[in-house]
């Protein structure tokens, strides 16, 4: 290795050490400002303080902590470090964020997230092959909630605020089958991150690690896919088998995805397993897209596109995937232009009632984008998730309102839309989703995803 790329290397590792030794002293602060709360730390550098060994040190971006009562804990944390508050209370684990100054995002959660996925997946759920055309789609993830008192219950001996190495193995195995269910297409690098798992290889290897207290957790925490998931990580990627002689075999691999990535509810696919492509992509996302038999929809300045699907009428929407309550009717109705400097987006949707919200994905590939309308809450919001942003111009929506429907409409300038194109530049893989879902993050009402390819140059 160049002597240039060597230290770069170097300083980095020295940055990330500083780092995390800056965050175990804020979390020393954050416990003692709130000794109540009997704060618990996520992920982080729960190896290293395991270990004391620098060696064992491993990045940290977010400092994740889960307390007794989120919002008392973040009342009182901000105003005796003087934090910032950057996030409204929420109802999934997330509950809010607090900015410190040098440190950034300290996230506080009121639970931890066990993906756990549905026995239908293993009978053809979630494949594509066996569900053509318009797909009623009924395979949604489900979880297991990590609670504070099932945390304070798996504590490391002497080390406050730190799990015992078994409950750790299961927050980092969750913790990395979330990102990977949320990503149907992979980023460029670094979909999973090799050093999350090689931190459960090395919890495993501890001497503090029970087997059999470990077995008892994935049994009560119902965390089997989850470990299942890292586990063939680790062995396909590492080859390494961190739970050889303490878990039985495996099946062959078996792990969907979500078509909509914010991993709530959803609609389950299983596109096979590709687990180099999770540590760098080595296909552009139209091929993994291709496996769901895209629409080709062409796109040029003068004509407009149309694409209409209806759970009513599900034999002419072609290739859609879609759930309703209650078999109720849900027609959705998109319209894409070129204008010349941008990719305009009219999504047409029924009328979205005061008790719930629409949203509206745009999933290209390296650029993602979401749309949250909740009238009843005078919101309209848009979210770009980009993994590539250029000074190129930046996306627009507005929606305009009748009794019977909402008319979003987006601008998406094609030089910003650039990296998700095709190496040939003559197509964008598209997947485009509608859900209407009722307010606080509850149960979706209606959803629609649409796999397409649009062809334009």
């Amino acid at each position: 290795m160049p002597d240039a790329a060597v230290r770069r290397v170097r300083e980095r590792l020295d940055a990330t050490r500083e780092r995390v030794r800056r965050q175990r002293e804020l979390f020393a602060e954050l416990a003692a400002a709130c000794p109540e709360e009997r704060l618990v730390m996520l992920k982080g550098s729960t190896l290293y303080a395991h270990t004391g060994d620098p060696d064992s040190v491993r990045f940290s971006g977010d400092l994740d902590i889960v307390a007794a009562a989120p919002e008392r804990a973040v009342r009182t944390a901000a105003a005796a470090l003087d934090l910032e508050r950057t996030a409204d209370a929420a109802v999934l684990d997330e509950y809010a964020g607090l900015l410190h100054p040098e440190l950034g995002l300290i996230e506080v959660h009121s639970y931890f997230p066990v993906p756990v996925l549905p026995p239908s997946v293993r009978t053809g759920a979630a494949s594509p092959g066996r569900n053509p055309g318009a797909w009623r789609h009924e395979a949604c993830i489900g979880e297991h909630r990590l609670t504070h008192a099932d945390l304070l219950e798996n504590l490391a001996d002497g080390i406050p605020g730190v799990l015992a190495p078994e409950l750790a193995v299961i927050v980092y195995a969750a913790h990395l089958y979330g990102d990977y269910l949320r990503t149907m297409l992979p980023l460029p690098a670094g979909t999973v991150r090799l050093d999350e798992v090689a931190t459960v290889v090395d919890l495993c290897a501890l001497p503090a690690f029970r087997p059999e207290r470990f077995v008892r957790l994935v049994d009560r925490h119902r965390a089997h896919d989850v470990i299942g998931f890292v586990r063939a990580l680790a062995a396909d990627v590492l080859g390494l088998d961190p739970f050889d002689g303490v878990l039985p075999p495996t099946p062959d691999p078996l792990f969907p995805v979500d078509l909509w990535w914010d991993g709530v509810e959803g609609f389950l696919v299983d596109l096979g397993w590709h687990p180099w492509e999770l540590v760098v992509r080595d296909r552009h996302p139209d091929a993994t897209l291709g496996a769901l038999d895209p629409a080709a929809v062409p796109v040029a300045p003068g004509a407009p596109a149309v694409v209409t699907a209806a759970t009513a009428a599900p034999d002419t929407g072609g290739r859609f995937a879609h759930r309703t309550e209650h078999g109720t009717e849900f027609a959705v109705t998109a319209t894409f232009t070129d204008t010349g400097t941008a990719l305009r987006v009219r999504v047409d949707v029924p009328t979205v009632p005061d008790d719930r919200f629409t949203g509206v994905a745009l999933y290209f590939g390296d650029n993602r984008y979401e749309v949250f309308h909740a009238p009843a809450e005078d919101g309209l919001r848009l979210d770009d998730y980009s993994t590539s942003r250029t000074a190129a111009g930046t996306a627009t929506v507005g929606v305009e309102r009748t009794a019977q429907q909402d008319e979003l409409t987006l601008e998406l300038p094609w030089a910003a839309l650039a990296a998700s194109r095709t190496p040939d530049g003559r197509r964008l893989p598209l997947l485009f989703a509608v859900r209407q879902q009722y307010l606080g993050w509850g149960r979706t009402a209606a959803g629609l995803v649409l796999p397409l390819r649009l062809e334009h140059s």
